[in-house]
C-alpha cells in the first residue's frame, strides 16, 4: 500500500469492460528520470529493444519478464473531467467519431468509434494496449507518474493494430489473450524497480477498475479419453504430477461432466481413490470417471478437457504418440523431369524466366477480347483481395507477360524472349480447376546483332522452330494441326497442335489493337509480338509412357530423292509429310521441305513445294529399282489424294 497523499488523486473510469476487463494505476512521485544502469539498457539490448529512459526502460523490462504489457502517464500532463476538479482522471473509453490521436512515434491518426482508448479528462492519452500518446508521454522534467496495468480484449487490439497498421511489443502480446488476474502483481514489481532505479513513493492505493471479476476453471481430464484422443494410456499419477507441474491444483477423482465449473460446490461427489497407489486399470473400466482440475488463472488458453489432454501429450513426449503405417506420397519424379527439360529448353532458346502472382485484375483480362458473360462464368474472384488489381486468380498468363513487354520496351529492350511457367485458375460449373501452363512472348530480332551475319526479325517460322523443337525434344508425334481461335490473336497467324485430341500447344501473332490495350503501340514499334502456349500438364501426361529405346547404327546407305510439285494452298503441309511416310513407313524416314515457291506461273491458290524424301532400309542397300516403286507410289498417292500437278 501507499502513502496517502491528498494532493495526488486519480479519477479512475472504465466505460467498456467488455473491451477491458481489468484496469489498474498506481501514482509513483518523486522520481527521477534518467538514463538506465548498464545492467537494464543491456538486459534490454540483448532482447532486441532500444533503451530510452530508466522509467520506459523498467516498464519493457517487466513486460518480458512477466509477458504483461506496462505503460506510464506523466500525471501533471493528464488532465481532470472539469476545470472544477483538481485531479486529473483516466477514463477507458470508445474513441468519438474522427477523433485525432498523436502517437509516441509522431504520426496523428485518425480514430473510430471501433477502437478504444485511454483517455484523461479531455483527450486520447493512449490507443488502448498499442501504442501512448505524444501529450502525456514521459520526459526528463516528469516527477510524477501513473503506472498502468491492464487487461484488454484480444479481438479489439487486433482490429485497431491492423486498421491502423501499428504493430507493437504490447499490441504483440495483448493480440494473444493475457490473464487479468496477475495485474497488480506485475505492477508491484514494476514499482519495486522503479523505487530502486529511479527513487520516489508510491501514492495512496492502488487503482482498480474489476467489474467482472475471473472466475475458478475446474476442468477434469479422462485417462480414457487420452487414450482414445492420443492412442495410448497415462497413468492417472502421471497425469496428476504433469498437471501439478504446470501449477494446476487436483481437486477430486469423480464421474466427468462435459460443461466447465466455476465453483467448488458444483463439482461431483469425490472418491477415495490414491492416484500414486490405485490401480490404473479402474479408469478404463469405467471410462467416464475423471480427474478433477483447479486450471492456473493465467493459463487463459486451457478451456476444456482436450486443451489439458494436448499438455499432457506434449509433457509426455510427442515421439510416444503412436503413428499408422501410412503409404507416403511419392514425389512425381516424372512430371518434375518434364518441367525442368521444358524450362531448360526455353533458356537454352534465349528466353528469360518471369515469375508473376497468381492473382490478376479481371480488367486486364477484358483488354484480351474476351466475352465478358463468359469471362465472369470462368473467372474465380478473391472474397478479401488486397487491391482491385488482384482481385481474381488468372486464367491466363499473357496479360501479366505483356505488362513485361512493356516494361522492357520502356527500358528500350526491344528484342525479347520472355517466357513464364505456372498454374491458371478458372471455374467449370461448380468446380474449381487449375492447370500447369507455359506462356512465352517473342518480338523484334532473331538473334543479336552481328557483322557476318544479316539479322532478321522473328516471323512465324521461328516461332514454329521454337514450338516444334520442344515438342520433338519431348518425343510428341503430332497427329493434327489447325488454327486456334482466341480474339487477341490474328486469325491468319496461328496455329495449335493436336495429340491424341489432346491441344499440347499452340502459338500466334497478337493483334495489333490487344497490344494498344496494354500501351504498346506496335504500328510505331514495326515489330511483331509472338504469343507461344504450352498445355504442360497434357505433355507431361503424354510423355508418360514413353520408353527410350537405343537402336544400332544403320550399317546401310540412305537414299535421297526429291520430287517438286503444284499443290493447292488450303492443304496443309504437316498432312502431306504424314501422307507420304504412311506409303511405306519403314523404308521412309524422314520428309523436309527444302523450297516453296508462289508467284508467276502458278495458278492462284495454289503454289510449288519441292521436298526431300529420304529412304532407308536397316537390313540391306536400297537398290535403284526399289527406290523408284516408293517414289512412284508417293506420287500416285498424292495425285490421288490432292490432284496435285508434277513439275
Amino acid at each position: 500500500p501507499g502513502e496517502e497523499d491528498s494532493s495526488l488523486h486519480l479519477t479512475l473510469i472504465l466505460q467498456e469492460p467488455q473491451k477491458c476487463p481489468r484496469y489498474t494505476a498506481r501514482i509513483i512521485d518523486g522520481i527521477s528520470v534518467k538514463e538506465s544502469p548498464l545492467w537494464l539498457k543491456n538486459a534490454l539490448i540483448k532482447s532486441g529493444l532500444r533503451p530510452i529512459n530508466n522509467i520506459v526502460d523498467i516498464t519493457n523490462y517487466v513486460m518480458l519478464e512477466t509477458g504483461q504489457p506496462l505503460h506510464a502517464f506523466d500525471y501533471h500532463k493528464l488532465l481532470p473531467i472539469n476545470q472544477e476538479e483538481s485531479h486529473p482522471a483516466i477514463i477507458v473509453r470508445r474513441a468519438k467519431a474522427s477523433e485525432e490521436f498523436i502517437a509516441l512515434d509522431g504520426n496523428k491518426y485518425l480514430l473510430d468509434e471501433e477502437d478504444l482508448v485511454i483517455a484523461d479528462g479531455q483527450r486520447p492519452s493512449a490507443l488502448a494496449g498499442i501504442i501512448g500518446g505524444k501529450d502525456t508521454a514521459i520526459s526528463n522534467h516528469t516527477t510524477t507518474i501513473v503506472l498502468e496495468s491492464a487487461n484488454f480484449s484480444p479481438s479489439t487490439i487486433r482490429k485497431s493494430s491492423l486498421k491502423h497498421k501499428i504493430s507493437t511489443d504490447s499490441s504483440y502480446r495483448f493480440e494473444r489473450h493475457l490473464s487479468p488476474a496477475y495485474l497488480e502483481m506485475v505492477s508491484n514489481r514494476a514499482i519495486e524497480l522503479i523505487i530502486n532505479v529511479a527513487g520516489g513513493r508510491v501514492c495512496n492505493e492502488l487503482y482498480d477498475a474489476y467489474p467482472v471479476p475471473q472466475k475458478p476453471l475446474f476442468l477434469a481430464v479422462r485417462p480414457s479419453r487420452f487414450e482414445e484422443l492420443i492412442g495410448y494410456k497415462l497413468d492417472a499419477s502421471l497425469i496428476n504430477n504433469y498437471l501439478q507441474s504446470l501449477g494446476f491444483q487436483y481437486i477430486l477423482c469423480g464421474l466427468w461432466q462435459k460443461e466447465p465449473i466455476n465453483e467448488y460446490k458444483l463439482l461431483p461427489q469425490a472418491m477415495e481413490l490414491d492416484l500414486e497407489t490405485s490401480d490404473n486399470q479402474i479408469f478404463f473400466e469405467n471410462p467416464q470417471l475423471a480427474l478433477y482440475f483447479l486450471v492456473p488463472s493465467y493459463r487463459v488458453d486451457i478451456t476444456r478437457e482436450a486443451d489439458i489432454i494436448e499438455e499432457l501429450a506434449r509433457l509426455d513426449g510427442f515421439d510416444k504418440i503412436p503413428q499408422k503405417k501410412l503409404i507416403h506420397p511419392i514425389m512425381d519424379w516424372h512430371a518434375h523431369h518434364i518441367k525442368r527439360k521444358i524450362e531448360d529448353y526455353f533458356r537454352q532458346s534465349g528466353f528469360y524466366e518471369m515469375i508473376n502472382p497468381s492473382f490478376i485484375d479481371p480488367i486486364k483480362l477484358e483488354y484480351l477480347g474476351e466475352d465478358n458473360a463468359e469471362l465472369e462464368k470462368r473467372l474465380i474472384r478473391i472474397v478479401n483481395p488486397q487491391s482491385s488489381n488482384q482481385s481474381a486468380m488468372r486464367t491466363t498468363m499473357l496479360p501479366q507477360l505483356l505488362d513485361n513487354l512493356l516494361y522492357n520496351l520502356n527500358h528500350s529492350e526491344r528484342n525479347l524472349k520472355l517466357m513464364e511457367m505456372g498454374k491458371l485458375y478458372w471455374k467449370d460449373g461448380k468446380k474449381n480447376c487449375e492447370t500447369l501452363h507455359l506462356t512465352a512472348l517473342m518480338t523484334g530480332l532473331n538473334n543479336l546483332d552481328h557483322w557476318k551475319v544479316k539479322n532478321e526479325p522473328i516471323d512465324l517460322y521461328n516461332v514454329k522452330g521454337v514450338v516444334e523443337g520442344l515438342l520433338d525434344q519431348l518425343s510428341i508425334a503430332i497427329d493434327e494441326t489447325k488454327n486456334v481461335h482466341h480474339p487477341w490473336l490474328v486469325e491468319s497467324d496461328n496455329l495449335a497442335y493436336f495429340c491424341n485430341d489432346h491441344l499440347c500447344a499452340s502459338f500466334g501473332r497478337l493483334k495489333a489493337k490487344t497490344a494498344e490495350r496494354f500501351n504498346i503501340d506496335i504500328i510505331t514499334l514495326k515489330q511483331d509480338i509472338w504469343v507461344l502456349d504450352f498445355e504442360v500438364n497434357t505433355l507431361i501426361e503424354l510423355t508418360r509412357t514413353n520408353k527410350i529405346e537405343f537402336s544400332p547404327l544403320p550399317k546401310f546407305p540412305a537414299v535421297i530423292r526429291d520430287i517438286s510439285f503444284l499443290i493447292n494452298f488450303s492443304v496443309p503441309y504437316a498432312d502431306i509429310v504424314k501422307s507420304i511416310k504412311l506409303v511405306e513407313p519403314y523404308l521412309i524416314q524422314d520428309v523436309k521441305i527444302f523450297d516453296e515457291y508462289r508467284g508467276k506461273g502458278v495458278p492462284d491458290c495454289w503454289h510449288s513445294i519441292s521436298l526431300h524424301i529420304i529412304l532407308q532400309d536397316y537390313e540391306k542397300t536400297l537398290t535403284e529399282e526399289r527406290v523408284g516403286q516408293v517414289i512412284d507410289s508417293v506420287i500416285k498417292m498424292l495425285e490421288n489424294t490432292w490432284q496435285i500437278k508434277m513439275r
